[in-house]
């Protein structure tokens, strides 16, 4: 019951916080919108939406994955190395699609 109760609380703070990281990164704020998420991810772990930031990562320029890699919430945890790495991963599986449905091309 203790988790029930402890989701209850957190849960209104996550739903705030996802949706300014929304408009963070609609603004294109992405450092504030992944340190949202962060926040997310510390006081609501089974709120934090994993696809989303693995979107929003896969979407960084190598210019952009600089401050990305310089702030606090990628230097102290290993959540965000790990999602960049399946960003990557994602962002390969996704060029292989577009070569194969290229060569299906006739």
């Amino acid at each position: 019951t203790t988790q029930i109760e402890n989701a209850k609380k957190t849960t209104p703070v996550a739903q705030y916080l996802h949706l300014r990281a929304a408009f963070r990164a609609a603004q294109g704020d992405l450092i504030e919108a992944f340190a949202d998420l962060d926040a997310i991810w510390k006081t609501s772990p089974m709120l934090f939406p994993r696809s989303v930031a693995k979107e929003m990562i896969a979407s960084l320029s190598e210019d952009r994955r600089k401050p990305f890699r310089a702030a606090a919430f990628y230097q102290t945890g290993r959540l965000w190395r790990e999602l960049e790495a399946d960003a990557a991963k994602m962002s390969d599986d996704k060029y292989e699609d577009f070569a194969n449905e290229s060569n299906d091309v006739v």
